[in-house]
């Protein structure tokens, strides 16, 4: 049935019209509403990769090896207060953890306790940038 004024075709062609709007609309909004989830939290890429292991290398031949480390600065009482990684990737289990001490470069161990505390909080943000700080 044609609408009223408009002919057959020309009625046909407006509703294919319509029905690519909200079409394009709602994908657009999906696109969105997806991607303001999901950019909440973003890592590197390889994060997802088993840990690297120390290559073996013939006699005389220097390897540096950079383990996946955590840095931990934590406030006046002891709790963590920002995170940062070398590997652009949040904090994994199988990470070695160091306490940064008074903003400098020196760095000690954690201790289990410190770690347990660290691994249990929900990170957020984009870790993809190594070396650059997160508020906990």
């Amino acid at each position: 049935m044609p609408i009223e004024g408009i002919g057959a075709r020309r009625a046909q062609w407006v509703v294919g019209l319509v029905v690519l709007t909200v079409g394009i609309v709602s994908a657009t909004v999906v696109a969105s509403a997806g991607a303001s989830t999901s950019a909440a939290f973003v890592e590197g890429p390889n994060c997802d990769a088993p840990p690297p292991t120390i290559p073996h290398a013939p006699a005389g031949t220097i390897v540096f090896f950079n383990p996946p480390t955590v840095f931990v600065r934590v406030d006046a009482d002891g709790s963590p207060a920002q995170v940062t990684t070398n590997t652009g990737c949040a904090p994994r289990t199988s990470d070695r953890f160091l306490i940064e001490i008074g903003g400098g470069p020196e760095a000690v161990g954690a201790p289990s306790e410190l770690v347990d505390i660290v691994m249990a909080l929900t990170f957020s943000g984009d870790w993809r940038e190594t070396g650059r700080w997160h508020e906990v």
